[in-house]
C-alpha cells in the first residue's frame, strides 16, 4: 500500500504537470484575436469597427512579446520608407521593407493579416501591441 507522502507527491507532480502544460498553451499556442490584442479601453467608434472585423491575429501571447520589443523599430523603419520622396525609391523602399518584415515570424503573421489594409495597418497593430 502506498504511503500517504508518495500519494502527495504524485498529486503535486500531477498538479505540476498541468500547470506547466496549460502556461505553455496560454503562453505559446493560444492564439489572440483583434479585440483581445486592442483591449477594452477604446472609443466607442472605434469598438464598433473592432467588433465588427474582429478576427483571430494568429498572434500568440509570445509573438506580442517579441513584437513589443521590436515595435520601436518597425516604426521608425516605416517612417523612414514612407519620408522618401521619389516615388520609384519610396517603392524599392517598400519591398525592402516587407522582406525585412517577412523574415522576423511574428511580424509575418500581422503582416499576412493586415497586408491588403496598407503599411498604415501595420503601424496601427504595433501601436497596440505596445499597449497590450
Amino acid at each position: 500500500m502506498p504511503s500517504s507522502s508518495n500519494s502527495k507527491k504524485i498529486i503535486m507532480g500531477i498538479v505540476v504537470g498541468f500547470l506547466v502544460v496549460f502556461l505553455l498553451w496560454y503562453f505559446f499556442i493560444d492564439t489572440l484575436t483583434l479585440s483581445e490584442l486592442i483591449g477594452k479601453n477604446v472609443n466607442p467608434k472605434a469598438s464598433i469597427f473592432i467588433n465588427l472585423f474582429d478576427f483571430d491575429t494568429g498572434l500568440t501571447r509570445y509573438d506580442i512579446y517579441n513584437l513589443k520589443s521590436k515595435s520601436v523599430y518597425w516604426e521608425k523603419r516605416m517612417q523612414e520608407v514612407a519620408s522618401i520622396t521619389n516615388p520609384k525609391r519610396r517603392e524599392i523602399g517598400h519591398e525592402k521593407l516587407m522582406a525585412e518584415m517577412m523574415e522576423d515570424p511574428s511580424m509575418k503573421k500581422i503582416v499576412k493579416k493586415v497586408f491588403g489594409f496598407g503599411t498604415d495597418s501595420v503601424l496601427t497593430v504595433l501601436r497596440a501591441v505596445n499597449a497590450f
